[in-house]
């Protein structure tokens, strides 16, 4: 095995060149075939623009030629990116792992985090009664030695007890508090009726967020089916099974030793009963799918009640932090009313005419690469939000060719989860219009939802609201409406001047739909 410390680390980097220094090694292990599999940790940013198939080559080779000929191996690569939210649900499963009792106590922990470059640095607030446990049993070292696997700067623990916050930070820097950890390790209540093999110690996760990686240590619950009692080829009996726990299900590989746990296992492991395993959860390479090893089986009653898979959403943030709207000031908006027409009912409010460009057509495979958006208050616009953002992929020729955004321009730009919590401040209270928005507004929930934003706004499509009011199926496109509007179009397929564009059109609309 490869011990995880500079020797590595420095031959690679030896054989190298500088621009090809973009891994860090997370750990080497032998797995069941005896192969030597060595996983190396690549910055997101790195991955996409170094990691091409002759670099593979060339580290294979290197790797090749420190290890004995007879070895057997090959290299993991793996993706990371250090984030707030990462690190926080990587501490989370540290805990899960390692303490039951531990993580009851830890996981509504005070927790600050700072990044820096090659460092972070992360404080954790606890209780007197688990600082003391937490130092005694190095469990600083132990959690930093766990994120360093993950993350390639050097990772920096501290623990404090919670009610010397002032004393033991007096001095200090502010550092930006995350908070309580975002829930990401969800429990199940179980009662356990008897334990077959072994004493099922865990508290079983959630088997849908289980399986979204390997685990050594992790217990799991849910109903049994599928069972088989099978043979290996030395003789040995072993049983297979499913378990589902109404989120997901999992395989379940039991390899009883004696005769009298063979019995127990036959007698329960059986259609319908329900089950508490605890073992280690390993990904089969072939499938894809995750078997779950017992260590240890328990026949139980599982709450239900206690299952709970509506996802918590964030709410709007109180301040901007990336992206600052900016006050809009047009002449024209003055004129728009001056035949003291009542204000269109469906102008009276805040309403967020928005546009975005992206890399595609699919939600799934395309990314956002601008927002550009206004703001109406009862028929005036008031404010803009634009901004570029960087989908740390190359945007294809052509999706340039519409949009004229390039690789070049997004360099530097925040990434879209910077981006959100702002626009969805910026949205709130608002109804959402867009011409055809269906299309931006499904890009923006799908990808918005992965950071926990949902936009559930009522929206206005000025693409139907033209079909509608101007009785025709054709020349609807925003070209030929501003046109007809005598709208001003500069710029087209750049977000920003086609909200400008299309909340002028929306008001013209809403005037001709109430003569």
């Amino acid at each position: 095995m490869i011990n995880n410390d500079d020797t590595f680390g420095y031959l690679l980097s030896d054989s190298l060149t500088e621009k090809e220094r973009i891994f860090k090694l997370s750990k080497a292990v032998i797995n069941e075939q005896d192969e030597l599999v060595i996983r190396l940790l690549v910055n997101a940013d790195d991955y996409d623009k170094y990691l091409n198939d002759e670099l593979r080559a060339k580290v294979n080779a290197i790797v090749k030629g420190m290890i004995p000929e007879d070895v057997d191996f090959h290299v993991v690569y793996i993706k990371t990116e250090t984030t707030e939210k990462y690190l926080t649900q990587k501490i989370q499963e540290f805990f899960y792992e390692e303490s039951t009792l531990i993580f009851g106590k830890i996981k509504d922990a005070k927790v600050s985090i700072e990044i820096n470059y090659g460092t972070v640095e992360i404080k954790i607030g606890v209780t007197p009664d688990v600082y003391g446990y937490l130092l005694e049993c190095k469990y600083d070292y132990k959690l930093a030695s766990f994120l360093g696997e993950f993350v390639m700067e050097e990772v920096e623990i501290e623990f404090y007890r919670v009610h010397d916050d002032n004393a033991e930070h007096k001095g200090l820097r502010k550092i930006k508090t995350v908070g309580a950890v975002r829930p990401s390790v969800r429990l199940v209540d179980i009662r356990v009726n008897v334990n077959i093999l072994g004493a099922v110690a865990k508290k079983p996760m959630y088997i849908c967020d289980a399986t979204k990686k390997e685990h050594e240590s992790i217990s799991l619950c849910g109903k049994v089916k599928d069972v088989k009692e099978l043979q290996s080829k030395a003789g040995k009996i072993f049983f297979k099974a499913i378990i589902d726990d109404s989120t997901g299900s999992v395989g379940l590989l039991c390899f009883p030793r004696f005769p009298s746990q063979i019995e127990a296992v036959r007698s329960y492991l059986i259609p319908d009963v329900e089950v508490c395993v605890e073992g280690e959860l390993k990904m089969d390479e072939r499938s894809g799918s995750y078997n779950l090893f017992t260590r240890k089986l328990a026949q139980v009653q599982i709450d239900y009640s206690s299952i709970n898979t509506d996802v918590v959403y964030n709410e709007a943030p109180e301040y901007y932090s990336t992206i600052t709207p900016a006050k809009y000031i047009e002449t024209e908006q003055s004129d728009l009313f001056v035949d003291d027409s009542e204000l269109p009912e469906m102008l009276k409010g805040t309403i967020v005419v928005f546009d975005l460009e992206t890399t595609g057509l699919v939600p799934s495979t395309g990314k956002i690469i601008e927002i550009g958006a206004v703001k109406m208050v009862d028929g005036v616009i008031k404010e803009t939000f634009s901004t570029l953002i960087n989908p740390l992929e190359h945007i294809p020729e052509e999706a340039s060719n519409i949009n004229h955004i390039y690789d070049k321009d997004v360099v530097g730009a925040p990434e879209f989860k910077e981006v959100v919590p702002d626009f969805y401040k910026f949205c709130q209270g608002a109804v959402l219009c867009g011409h055809n928005v269906g299309f931006d507004i499904g890009f923006l929930t799908y990808h918005a939802k992965k950071e926990f934003y949902n936009f559930d706004h009522q929206s206005i499509d000025t693409l139907d609201m033209a079909k509608r009011i101007l009785k025709r199926e054709s020349r609807n496109k925003l070209e030929n409406l501003c046109k007809e509007f005598g709208i001003n179009l500069d710029n087209a397929h750049r977000a920003l001047f086609d909200t400008i564009a299309t909340a002028k059109v929306l008001k013209k609309l809403a005037q001709l739909s109430e003569k």
